[in-house]
């Protein structure tokens, strides 16, 4: 089990009012303006194919996952498509990335689709047949550093309405947040390799989405999340086997908890959950996990 942390409700209360975190100036450190630059190259892709043809995020589930990858390493994303809609998945990376290439395949592997060129912003376009769960792998194949933050983002034909603007806002206020707490606090975004650590998603209010991953022991973590102006109140929560070990549901669009893991050779699988508990209509959410230094 985690053992949870004390503190994270303290620094939860400490940075309540909203209005705090965004008006210092710009004082990016090196690992958030990777995250911000591989957003800002996965959105922009995204916008054009949102322009040309109407695609819309992903609804049924996360619609923006990113993470650190090593150099011929990969991250994996599991969902569930459709039959009959049309995906665009579109990979982004920070700008140390010459080559970031993307290949689906069906859960059972007997199908594949992959796009493998020479190029940073990888796209694929599937349209299955039948509902089907898949794996979409995003490999860092060649750049000028050892490790690089690359995101991949999915896109659906006939959409709910969801601006992709209103993702990017939501996204410069999760760095707006990251910086802010960085000021005062020990923290960096998680270095753990080929594992998820930013995710968003498009939530109606009441509706709640969660991500499972592995965290290494003897780790203490933080978690905040942040939505788009929309949203009157986010709420975080983490568990693990179905209980949950700590929350933050104060009535506010920026919820931040905090847990550490128990010291051992096995990683501790952790779910952490999102929730719209308020809003003015579907509202973008997007998290981070962050490591305590």
């Amino acid at each position: 089990m985690a053992r949870i942390s004390r503190m994270g409700r303290r620094l939860a209360l400490g940075w309540a009012l909203v209005g705090m975190l965004f008006g210092a100036p710009r004082l990016l450190r090196a690992d958030v303006e990777y995250v911000e630059q591989a957003i800002q190259a996965g959105l922009a892709m995204a916008g054009k194919a949102h322009d040309m043809s109407g695609y819309g995020p992903h609804s049924a589930s996360f619609c923006l996952l990113g993470g650190w990858i090593s150099k011929g390493g990969s991250l994996t994303y599991q969902t569930t498509l459709q039959g009959g809609k049309t995906y665009l998945l579109i990979g982004g990376a920070d700008t140390s990335v010459k080559d970031l290439d993307l290949k689906v395949e069906t859960e059972d592997g007997s199908s594949e689709l992959h796009d493998d060129a020479t190029d940073a912003t990888p796209l694929i376009e599937v349209t299955p047949k039948s509902t089907m769960t898949v794996n979409m792998h995003l490999f860092y194949a060649d750049g000028n550093d050892p490790v690089c933050f690359a995101v991949l983002l999915i896109l659906e034909d006939h959409s709910p309405k969801g601006s992709l603007d209103s993702l990017a806002h939501a996204g410069g206020k999760l760095v707006g947040l990251v910086q802010k707490l960085q000021e005062s606090h020990p923290v960096k975004m998680d270095a753990t390799l080929n594992r998820a650590s930013v995710f968003a998603c498009l939530l109606n209010q009441g509706e709640s989405i969660g991500l499972s991953r592995g965290f290494p022991p003897s780790t203490s973590y933080a978690v905040v999340a942040v939505a788009d102006p929309s949203c009157k109140d986010l709420d975080l929560r983490l568990s693990q086997g179905g209980k949950e070990v700590v929350a933050d549901t104060d009535d506010n669009p920026v919820a931040v908890v905090e847990f550490e893991t128990r010291a051992g050779e096995e990683e501790s699988v952790l779910e952490v959950r999102m929730e719209n508990a308020a809003s003015t209509k579907p509202s973008f959410a997007i998290g981070a996990v962050l490591q305590k230094e």
